[in-house]
This record gives C-alpha cells, structure tokens and sequence, in this order.
C-alpha cells in the first residue's frame, strides 16, 4: 500500500472512531443539538441555579442549526438550564442533566426549546421529561404571553406616542405580565398535582425545591396547602440533603420585619471562613446591602456603595451580604478586590436572615440605626440613590 493510501486509510479510521464516539472525555459533558428552522446567530445560554439566582455557565451559537456546549464535571449529575438568548420571542427553560463522560444530544425544529427532544442515556433526564411534560401546555402558553409582552416592550414606533398611547401600552403590558403569572402559577399546580404520586427522588425533591420558595413570596398563593401535603412525603433522611435543608428552611420562615422592629441576628460567614455577627457592629448605623454577583443593578452599586462607606466612616459600618455560592462568591470578592465587611449567609436559599428582612429581589437594603431599630428598608439600585436615603440619618 502506498504512502498516500496509508495516510488516507488512517485518517478514515480516525474519522470513523471519532463519529462512533458516544462519550466525552473523562471529567467532561457534551450537550450538542441539530435545530431545524432557527436563524443562525442565535445564541443558546447554559445556566445552573446558583443560590436564588441562575448563573450563566456557557453559552454558543447556532451555526446551519447546530451548536455545541462542553464543560467539566467531577461527579454525579447536575440540571442544566438551556434558553435562548438576545430575543423577544423567549420560552421557559429546557431542563437538561449532564453527567460525567455523557454526551447529550438535542433535536427540535422552531425557537421553543421545550418542544425539542433530548436523547441521553442519563436516567434524571428521563424524570426531568415527566415533570415537564406534566405542566408543558401551561409553559408553551407562557412562552407565547411572554413574547407579546416583549414584543410590545421593545417595539419602535413609527411616531412618538401621546401620553394616553403611553398610558394603553403600559396598561397592556401590565395585564401580560398578570396573565403571564397566573398561567405560570398554573403550571405549578398542574406539577404539584403530578408530584403527589410520583415517587421522591433527587429530581422530584429539586422540583420540590424550585416550587417551594413562593412560601416567602406569595404567602396567600393557592399552592400552599398542596406544598404543605407533599412536605409530608420527606422523609427524615430526605430533610438531610442538600435540597432538604432548604426546602426546611422554606417550610420554617422566620416572622418579616418591618420598619420600626428590633433587628435580629443571624450566623455569617467573611471571606476567611470566620463566624461573624450584626451585633458586633452595633453603636453605628448599620447598612445591610443584600446583593448577588449575578445582578447587574448590584454591581453598578459598588462604587457608590464604596463612596458612602468612606464618606459615612465615623457614624456608618456597611455589610454587603451575599446570596452567592462560597466558591463563585470568594472568586467574585477576589476578583474585584472588594473590601470591607463581605459576609454571607451561605445558605443556598433566602430562608434566613434574607428572609426575617424581607428580601425577595436583589439590591435590597436596610439601614439600623445604632440602637438596633430598623429605621429604613428599600429594594432596588438607581445612580445616587443610596446617597439619598442615607443623608437624612447621616447628616
């Protein structure tokens, strides 16, 4: 055989392993999809939930309807969020599990990833379909609320609008974003329905979990008494896990406090691992800043926040707590070089201090003054704004 044929008849066999091939490397995943009917350049975004937020892990491109996503895992399984990015004509998450050396593969046809089908040969995924499938015309009827309100939300019109086209516009967006939260909060009862007969396992106590929390949001929500019923079905080794823990926690929230209340304390960790409390800093006012490295209004909060901490010095102590993971957190810190009293609950969820003042979005702030009363609480980040509300107390 002549070189060239050689050379050749290597590269085939070569070739023909690679294709044959139906593991990624060890240590490793691959999520790869062939998509029909989707505009290249639309980006698909990989998230995990981090704490209360979901954290953006990866993400690519569609090229000619294909794309492709591989990463790193050490052991077990770990459910992926898969959403289209940069578009108006958004849908509910794709819940896709990932394991060492597996390869997942996703086909569909349209930009509605909970219509595409995941082949895996990881046994959750088959449980994660289930649960998908149980509230699936719910979701895709949310998809489709969601995009109209986008679609309004980001149009140009043609002409400036007058101020009553400006009000209508508001007013339809609004009734939108109503339905869009009643019909998921349909989707949630149609899931709820399916998980009392469904057996508890890892992924019926993570559903659980991302169910839950609305104990600390909506405390008059019509799902209450179905969550109660179905915490019933943990066991004592099941309250033991990590998603048990939490789900305790949820189950367990501490009374609200409100503007006029004594604070209370909890147990905090700084970046050194070392146990930390609010009540070592009393004598001051104290400025609680609860924020997240995955939310943009925080991070634009953090030169301000610097600024008022050295302008206030004498009469103020602020304490930034994190909602984060530790690792993702302790990088975040480092990377920054943030300094000054970087805490965090290391909780996993708002179940602690988080939820005794009241914190359902991210900035939120609480000013104590240095008697230990709350004298002032607010959510949300505008340029100045921390400033402001200080300068009455500070002054």
């Amino acid at each position: 055989m002549c070189k060239i044929t050689q050379s050749l008849a290597v590269l085939v066999s070569l070739f023909s392993l690679f294709a044959c091939s139906h593991s990624a490397p060890a240590g490793e995943f691959i999520v790869k999809g062939k998509i029909q009917n989707i505009p290249d350049s639309t980006q698909i975004q990989f998230y995990v939930l981090n704490g209360n937020l979901y954290q953006i892990i990866g993400m690519d491109t569609i090229i000619n309807g294909e794309f492709s996503f591989q990463d790193t895992i050490s052991n077990g399984t770990r459910l992926l969020h898969l959403s289209l990015g940069q578009t108006v004509e958004t849908s509910p998450f794709r819940e896709i599990c990932v394991a060492p050396t597996e390869v997942v593969t996703i086909t569909g046809d349209g930009h509605i990833p909970l219509l595409w089908s995941v082949e895996s040969d990881i046994e959750e995924q088959k449980e994660a379909d289930l649960f998908m499938l149980s509230q699936r015309e719910e979701l895709l009827l949310a998809a489709r609320i969601d995009a109209e309100r986008l679609a309004l939300m980001f149009s140009k019109p043609s002409k400036p609008l007058t101020e009553q086209q400006k009000k209508e516009a508001k007013a339809t967006q609004d009734s939108l974003f109503n339905l869009l939260m009643a019909t998921y909060g349909s989707a949630t009862a149609k899931k709820l329905e399916f998980m009392e007969t469904a057996p508890v396992t890892k992924m019926w106590l993570d559903q659980f979990l991302s169910s839950v929390a609305v104990m600390q949001y909506d405390k008059e929500s019509k799902v209450i008494p179905t969550l109660k019923k179905l915490f019933t079905k943990l066991s004592d080794q099941d309250k033991l896990t990590p998603q048990g823990e939490l789900i305790v926690g949820y189950m367990s929230l501490p009374e609200q406090l409100e503007v006029g209340d004594a604070m209370v304390d909890g147990v905090l960790f700084d970046t050194l691992g070392v146990q930390r409390s609010l009540s070592e800093l009393k004598g001051k006012y104290i400025l609680l800043d609860f924020w997240s490295a995955g939310c943009g209004p925080c991070i634009q909060s953090l030169p301000e926040l610097g600024r008022v901490e050295h302008q206030y010095a004498e009469k103020l102590n602020v304490v930034s707590i994190s909602e984060d993971s530790k690792d993702f957190w302790k990088t975040f810190i480092a990377k920054r070089k943030l300094t000054g009293n970087q805490w965090n609950e290391l909780r996993g969820a708002r179940t602690g201090l988080a939820a005794s003042y009241g914190v359902q979005g991210v900035p939120h702030y609480v000013l104590i003054d240095p008697d230990g009363k709350i004298v002032l609480k607010w959510s949300g980040y505008g340029n100045g704004i921390i400033e402001s509300q200080l300068k009455p107390f500070l002054k």
